[in-house]
């Protein structure tokens, strides 16, 4: 669209298209400016991968063919990689600041202390739920023993602690009374460990 808004206006102020009653000298002075106009739209519109424009000024009396070249027209070179960039609208980025390492340091190390106050929160939640130590220690179980068979033995929890009951056999009973107490750590008979022979807690 504007390429055509463009040819119209060059036919407009063409040389030819001044007549006697118009100044001669305006046309060229005009065309001259709209080549100018068309020059620089064109390096506006220069593509990324473009090569750097030419270093030699272009002379106004000649017609630009540069804008009826085609986005495909390049396709029909033959591939290199010598590939050019326009680098004339690329800028360095300035260096940081000397603060910005410490600003860092202590954007990190306050987040560091509000994920420990919420660990140290959500810790402190929990603990509060469970049973507290004396409730614990009051604590008493009871297991029905009726269930457990002769030579059985079973493992019960309490107090966070597993306890073991077996339902002792005769023989049982019997070894445990011919044990030498003097052999062991605790020399306590077995009448004295156990309420109920038959139950070995």
């Amino acid at each position: 669209m504007r390429q055509a808004t463009l040819n119209i206006a060059r036919r407009l102020l063409a040389p030819s298209a001044c007549t006697s009653n118009v100044c001669p000298a305006a046309g060229p002075m005009a065309l001259q400016g709209l080549q100018m106009y068309e020059q620089q739209q064109l390096s506006t519109s220069r593509g990324f991968a473009a090569g750097p424009p030419s270093s030699t000024p272009t002379e106004l009396s000649k017609p630009s063919t540069a804008g009826t070249l085609s986005p495909l027209s390049k396709l029909s070179l033959a591939p290199s990689n010598k590939i050019t960039y326009n680098e004339l609208n690329h800028a360095r980025f300035e260096p940081g600041t000397e603060g910005r390492p410490l600003a860092y340091f202590v954007q990190t190390g306050g987040r560091f202390l509000y994920a420990s106050a919420i660990r140290l929160a959500v810790l402190k939640a929990v603990v509060s739920l469970s049973a507290a130590a004396d409730t614990l220690a009051m604590s008493s179980l009871e297991v029905d023993l009726s269930g457990i068979e002769e030579g059985q033995t079973i493992t019960v929890k309490w107090r966070g602690k597993p306890v073991f009951i077996k339902h002792r056999t005769e023989e049982d009973i019997a070894a445990a009374n011919n044990v030498n107490l003097g052999g062991l750590r605790d020399p306590q008979p077995d009448s004295e460990r156990a309420v109920d022979p038959k139950v070995l807690c």
